[in-house]
């Protein structure tokens, strides 16, 4: 394989949102594998599904779709898990890696963990929206480490999800069919509040 973009996330649920982002960034950079990276405990989330939920749940939004893989990379982390070790990991996997993000992230970047370990390794990726500001990242760090895509707007949170759920609320148009099958199935989100 010789590129990859990489998409980290909770995905507690992965939505219909997830998807349509993951396959315009696809197509827009051209490359031969979008590899979503279901996350294990975010320091910054009080409570999440457990791993292997989120894993299934992944699996079974993608499993249609060849040009999507799931790494379980990160799941096996122990404790605190940053984003440089596992963009370290994948790099020698490919000849172009790519991370993508919000532009949430490029206003954070600066404060993640070696931001510029990770840049030697690949191209950020970064899906822009309003209101949010990058400038200051941008010239830090350089313009030509990072690749500033407008994609859809697309008004749908995994939060939204959980909560129309747990409202026994359809999630049709939503999620995948078999993610609501399962997440139904399992009764994953029955007493979410």
């Amino acid at each position: 394989m010789s590129s990859m973009i990489l998409f980290g996330g909770s995905f507690d649920p992965i939505h219909m949102g997830h998807l349509i982002i993951a396959e315009y960034v696809k197509d827009y950079m051209e490359v031969d594998k979008v590899v979503f990276l279901p996350n294990g405990v975010p320091p910054h989330k009080k409570e999440i599904t457990s791993s292997n939920h989120r894993l299934k749940m992944v699996e079974l939004a993608i499993s249609d779709n060849p040009s999507f893989d799931v790494s379980t990379y990160e799941l096996q982390q122990q404790g605190t898990n940053y984003t440089y070790k596992t963009i370290k990991y994948f790099s020698s996997k490919v000849d172009n890696l790519y991370f993508f993000a919000g532009a949430d992230s490029l206003v954070d970047f600066p404060k993640w963990k070696n931001p510029k370990e990770i840049l030697s390794y690949c191209k950020m990726v970064i899906a822009k929206r309003e209101g949010y500001e990058g400038e200051n990242t941008l010239k830090k760090f350089g313009t030509d480490n990072f690749i500033i895509l407008k994609t859809p707007i697309i008004e749908l949170s995994s939060t939204q999800i959980r909560k129309r759920l747990a409202q026994n609320k359809s999630c049709k148009y939503l999620i995948h069919p078999k993610v609501e099958d399962y997440i139904l199935d399992k009764g994953i989100y029955n007493g979410y509040n």
